[in-house]
């Protein structure tokens, strides 16, 4: 426990084995894992039975970002019991949330920047759990195929011992084993008031025909790019609402979900357009309806001479915007196994 590493998000439905699994891992130290409401409660002395915390389908009203980010980065944190004096406790915790969706963070009503963004992903695997984990439990009898399995034999527990006498793990710099940029990270940018209206926004203009001679959106070659003044002229048209936000807070609603920007030609001037990340849009193309992805990928990976023929230089991508590139395509979400869920608890 002297390392931190990230908390892991199992997104699945029932009869998945999230809670078993949880449970089961929790036996590596007492009968039981310890609530993520008690830790965050004024009083947290339950997190003395296990350093396996656990949040069984709800987030904790009062559970912000900045206490998720700080419970998981910290190899120490305060003991406040009743009564008695608060005192230092070290030692990381281990983090496991379970949910049938991935909306369980959307109550953080944080106005996330990019950088936040980027830590919370690192700090919050996120693990779309194989349907044939559902399959296997029902084919080996559900709870009687699993006796043994936590009492009267803590198979979970043994096998993640077993894994961590076995098996070889390359740290991270900082966790232990560090999160990746996935569709439930990007949410958190894009959700409430203004900035699900920017998606909402986006989405329609990839659809609209444009009249205007130098439109404030560019699509093509794979590339994004929107102008905040041509959002804010053009916001009623296309949400519907007659409450037109600020420039200010459109901006603060492209930056996010932005990988740069780029000065090009605009009614005869120069303006600034935000680099979108296509991965947001793609995202939320779904839920709004109002086309599909494939509609979107086909407009925006359209080959187009204009990206070419721009007026004005596109500034290089900082270190953050590259390290967005590539955790938003990293490979390894989509070769998780049982191994490396317990790996996470190995040591």
């Amino acid at each position: 426990m002297s390392r931190v590493t990230c908390g892991l998000y199992l997104h699945a439905g029932k009869d998945y084995g999230k809670t078993l699994f949880a449970y089961g891992m929790s036996r590596l130290w007492g009968e039981m894992p310890t609530e993520l409401k008690s830790l965050a409660s004024d009083f947290n002395s339950a997190i003395l039975n296990s350093p396996l915390v656990f949040a069984d389908e709800e987030m904790p009203e009062d559970v912000t970002s900045g206490f998720l980010r700080t419970t998981i980065g910290s190899t120490s944190r305060p003991l406040r019991r009743k009564g008695i004096a608060e005192a230092g406790l070290a030692g990381a915790v281990r983090l496991i949330i379970a949910a049938n969706n991935e909306t369980l963070l959307d109550n953080f009503k944080e106005d996330f920047t990019a950088d936040d963004i980027d830590a919370i992903a690192a700090r919050i695997l996120y693990i779309r759990c194989d349907p044939r984990a559902s399959a296997y439990l029902a084919e080996i009898g559900g709870r009687s195929g699993t006796e043994g399995w936590l009492e009267g034999g803590d198979k979970i527990a043994a096998y993640a011992l077993w894994l961590r006498a076995n098996r070889a793990v390359t740290p991270g710099s900082r966790f232990l084993v560090e999160g990746t940029i996935s569709p439930l990270h990007r949410r958190l940018a894009t959700q409430g008031g203004t900035r699900s209206l920017v998606i909402e926004w986006i989405c329609g203009a990839l659809l609209t025909k444009w009249v205007e001679k130098d439109p404030g959106i560019r699509f093509g070659g794979g590339a994004l790019y929107i102008n905040a003044s041509f959002v804010k002229s053009t916001w009623t048209k296309l949400t519907g609402d007659l409450r037109v936000p600020s420039l200010s807070r459109i901006g603060r609603a492209l930056r996010p979900i932005s990988v740069g920007e780029r000065r090009m030609k605009l009614d005869n001037r120069r303006a600034d357009f935000y680099k979108i990340n296509t991965e947001y849009i793609y995202d939320n193309a779904g839920s709004l309806q109002i086309g599909t992805v494939d509609d979107y990928k086909r407009l925006i990976d359209k080959p187009t001479a204009w990206l070419d023929s721009i007026d004005g230089e596109e500034p290089a991508p900082t270190s953050q915007t590259t390290m967005m590139s590539l955790m938003s395509t990293d490979p390894d979400l989509k070769n998780l196994s049982l191994a490396n869920l317990l790996r996470h608890f190995s040591k």
